[in-house]
Formats: structure tokens, C-alpha cells, sequence
């Protein structure tokens, strides 16, 4: 378990146990770009080729070694939405707070050392009257076919958007 005590607990769930029909599509579609490779790469992923109504929920990041930088190459317009920024080409350093940041980072480079799909489940504490979730899927994609140098991630936030951003909301304002 990935956590964060203050804020929000995120989870690894076994692939088996698919949270959410989104990722079906996802998770075949990267099967079939990949063959028999551990993963394919980002030149062999179309985001066009994806379901429309999953476009504004993907991230794509790209990762140099165990230590560089990680940039976000594509942020989707719902993730800007709810987090109300875009990090488009900029740096995961340019996300607020430092703690949920570094949560975030351990899952990319969790993915990376592992070199597979992984899915997470954020759970929200109580701080804005209730408790919610967030589901994540995130997909190894590499250019060498022996490192992971990207992550294409997908986030299910369907049923808890308009709770999600207030939350978010209220956490970057609390940590200005």
C-alpha cells in the first residue's frame, strides 16, 4: 500500500480485478500494439484510436533512468479539469503538495521497475464530507523494448468528478 496519511491512500490492485470497464478497452488495446514485447511503444500508441470519451482521462508521461525527471507529455482535459492545471510538457516537480507529488512518483516508478500494468485506488479521506475513490491504470510503454520510458495512464473519475475537484481544490489551497 502506497499511502499518504494526511491525504489520500492509494492501493495496488491485481490486474485480475479490474475496477472498471474503461480499462478494458484500454488494457486490449495496449495488448494488441505490444505482441510479444513487454510493452509497446509510444509511437505504436494512437490516442485516436481509443473510445473519444476516454481521451481527456489519459496521461502520458515520459521517464529517462530511475532518477531523471519525469515529464508529462500529454495531460488530459478532464485530469486538467479536476486538478485545475494542465502539467502539459512540464514536470511532475510542478505538482502541489510535495507529499501527494511524491505519491504519485512512486507509482511511475513502481510501474517502471516492475516493466507492467498496474492499477491503483486512490482513497479519499473524509475531509470534504465524504469518502471516495479514484481509479488509475497505468500502462508501460518503452522505446528501447528493455526499459519502460513512459507511462500511459488512464483515470476512471466518472462517478466522483464534481467530488474529486473539490477536494483537490481544497488541497492545493491548503498547501499555498
Amino acid at each position: 500500500m502506497i499511502e499518504n496519511k494526511e491525504r489520500v491512500r492509494f492501493q495496488v490492485v491485481d490486474m485480475a480485478d479490474n475496477p472498471t470497464p474503461a480499462f478494458t478497452e484500454v488494457i486490449a488495446y495496449w495488448n494488441e500494439k505490444r505482441g510479444d514485447a513487454f510493452a509497446p511503444s509510444w509511437s505504436d500508441i494512437h490516442l485516436m484510436d481509443l473510445p473519444t470519451k476516454l481521451l481527456p482521462n489519459c496521461i502520458v508521461v515520459d521517464l529517462e533512468d530511475a532518477s531523471g525527471p519525469i515529464r508529462y507529455r500529454y495531460y488530459g482535459t478532464a485530469i486538467a479539469g479536476l486538478h485545475g492545471f494542465d502539467l502539459s510538457q512540464r514536470t511532475i516537480q510542478d505538482m502541489k503538495p510535495p507529499d501527494f507529488r511524491d505519491q504519485v512518483i512512486k507509482q511511475y516508478r513502481l510501474v517502471q521497475e516492475m516493466r507492467k500494468p498496474m492499477f491503483f485506488i486512490a482513497h479519499f479521506p473524509f475531509l470534504i464530507g465524504r469518502r471516495t475513490h479514484q481509479y488509475l491504470l497505468r500502462l508501460p510503454l518503452s522505446e528501447d523494448g528493455k526499459t519502460v520510458t513512459n507511462v500511459f495512464s488512464i483515470q476512471d473519475i466518472s462517478d466522483h468528478s464534481q467530488v474529486l475537484s473539490k477536494y483537490y481544490t481544497k488541497m492545493y489551497k491548503d498547501n499555498e
